[in-house]
């Protein structure tokens, strides 16, 4: 979903150009691309070409036209989210992965709950905000328990001898 932050196809251009660049430093490593434009086309960063790149940025101006038609914050949330999930959902199958971890916040799945809540979701809000979202047998969604503080993982490192960088 970076495209919402970029102002125009140029910088958006860049933005992915210098992803590709970080990424072909490294040997071995194999990252894939998805745009929420066209989560079907899942490149990889390390031979990504030019015309592909074009190609992603052209389907994200189509979905920024959408996501830019509606008309409230809330339905522009909700689009925004779906999106992102029906994008995480198709990239898990094509890499035939069957659960998907997501870092969601308390502050995320509360947002989320109200934007159901206002949308009229009724029985389905508890899908949105759950440890596991599995309306889709093949890809679970699964969110954190809990979340956990600095402080938390500083003692958790502490008590398991874990050397962490200090920050």
């Amino acid at each position: 979903d970076g495209c919402i932050e970029s102002c125009n196809a140029h910088e958006r251009f860049m933005k992915i150009t210098k992803l590709c660049d970080i990424v072909r430093q490294f040997d071995g490593i194999n990252c894939h691309y998805a745009s929420i434009g066209d989560p079907q086309k899942i490149l990889h960063l390390s031979s990504m070409t030019g015309d592909e790149m074009e190609s992603i940025i052209k389907a994200e101006s189509s979905f920024l036209a959408k996501f830019n038609a509606l008309q409230s914050l809330t339905s522009k949330q909700d689009f925004l989210e779906v999106t992102k999930t029906q994008c995480l959902r198709q990239v898990a199958l094509s890499l035939s992965c069957g659960f998907v971890f997501v870092p969601d916040i308390c502050i995320n799945i509360a947002k989320r709950l109200m934007q159901a809540v206002a949308l009229g979701r009724g029985s389905s809000v508890a899908d949105g905000v759950s440890f596991c979202d599995d309306r889709d047998e093949q890809v679970k969604i699964l969110r954190p328990l809990k979340d956990l503080s600095e402080l938390e993982v500083e003692n958790y490192n502490k008590f398991n001898g874990i050397e962490s960088i200090p920050t």
